[in-house]
């Protein structure tokens, strides 16, 4: 396995080190129907790390720094700072010389832009019998933006936590006066269970679609399934990691799976203390 990929173990391992707190976010990729109470305030930071391709060698790093904020017991908002390293060697003709080669070598850190985000709770999963909540984040940079919206599904029942969530996507490229929409629909499904009170044990899943030139087609489709767990305490801490490899993808290019288009694994991780 790559150095890249020890490396991103290596920084799970240490933060979840770290003391947290029981009762957060309980998956990476899947959001549950709770909002932060009425004046409530919470910081995270999400690491997402990427590897693998059809060929050559790829990793990528995506960073988000997030601030929370409770605007009444059922609406919450957030802002997001993001950034991207990308490290690829042989992976696509960069250079743009025919070939594929060693050559073709980039290896950047990348400012994402900004996000806003919204979530307003309809019902709660703890008193009604499931819990909705609708989502809608904005962000933009010097080079792209995207509009997102979920339907967000989750129930707490006892010691088991599930949670359902579909998510579209529109993304437009602000770098030309293409107006193009590059479209994503996408289903992610999660469910864990708290061993103690401070820990549990989950499993997550996504399958994404993306459809380029305003939906005109699906390009390609792949799954994402893979283990999670979270760690927390009284004192405010908390941290969520998942690993994900891809399981299918289409269109099929070695093993039923996509790499072109899709990476061989993603792992993610977030930390949050709430004020």
């Amino acid at each position: 396995m790559s150095r890249g990929f020890f490396r991103a173990v290596v920084l799970l391992l240490g933060i979840l080190s770290l003391p947290c707190q029981a009762g957060e976010r309980l998956f990476t990729y899947v959001y549950e129907a709770d909002t932060l109470p009425k004046g409530g305030m919470e910081v995270e930071q999400w690491v997402t790390y990427r590897n693998g391709k059809a060929q050559g060698s790829f990793t990528r790093w995506d960073l988000r720094n997030e601030f929370e904020y409770g605007i009444l017991d059922d609406l919450q908002t957030a802002f997001y700072v993001n950034y991207t390293h990308e490290h690829q060697e042989g992976v696509e003709d960069l250079d743009g010389n025919g070939s594929v080669d060693q050559f073709d070598h980039d290896n950047n850190w990348v400012w994402k832009g900004v996000s806003s985000e919204w979530v307003y709770q309809i019902f709660s999963p703890y008193t009604d019998w499931v819990g909705v909540a609708l989502y809608f984040e904005g962000t933009v940079s010097d080079t792209e933006g995207e509009l997102e919206q979920k339907l967000i599904l989750s129930k707490n029942i006892g010691d088991w936590v599930l949670a359902f969530n579909a998510v579209v996507e529109q993304e437009w490229d602000l770098e030309t006066s293409n107006n193009d929409v590059e479209g994503k629909f996408e289903m992610d499904w999660g469910v864990a269970y708290k061993i103690i009170p401070e820990f549990s044990l989950g499993l997550e899943a996504k399958n994404q679609r993306v459809y380029p030139e305003n939906f005109r087609f699906e390009e390609h489709s792949v799954w994402f399934v893979g283990p999670n767990l979270h760690y927390g305490n009284a004192a405010g801490w908390w941290v969520t990691a998942t690993f994900m490899p891809q399981v299918a993808g289409w269109p099929d290019q070695g093993g039923g799976r996509n790499f072109d288009d899709n990476e061989r694994f993603e792992a993610r991780l977030i930390a949050g203390y709430n004020f």
